[in-house]
């Protein structure tokens, strides 16, 4: 299950990353989003913790944690930054064959 104290470890660390890579790169192109998406099933107790944390119906299956640096930035490479940092986390506290990934878009 997914505790808030790992949700908040999670986000801590995605936020670190997201702006560890705007101090070494800058804030420039491209512009772009970026999420994570736990391929669970949300009817479940798993699924459930999830969706305390603030993950959210992805319509292309799953849940979905839109931003999880919470940075206002645009620039899309910082922010799969703090989403392959959130991943890590949660891999690590639930296993690295956990269904959850990281993945962007551009703008």
């Amino acid at each position: 299950m997914l505790t808030r104290q790992m949700h908040n470890e999670a986000l801590d660390k995605a936020k670190t990353a997201t702006e560890r890579y705007l101090s070494e790169h800058g804030d420039g192109f491209p512009c772009g989003f970026a999420k994570v998406t736990a391929y669970i099933n949300g009817n479940t107790k798993i699924g459930k913790s999830f969706k305390a944390c603030g993950f959210k119906k992805s319509y292309g299956g799953g849940w979905m944690f839109w931003n999880p640096s919470l940075h206002a930035t645009q620039n899309v490479d910082a922010k799969i930054a703090g989403a392959k940092a959130y991943v890590k986390v949660i891999r690590k506290h639930l296993g690295d064959d956990f269904p959850i990934y990281e993945s962007s878009m551009l703008d």
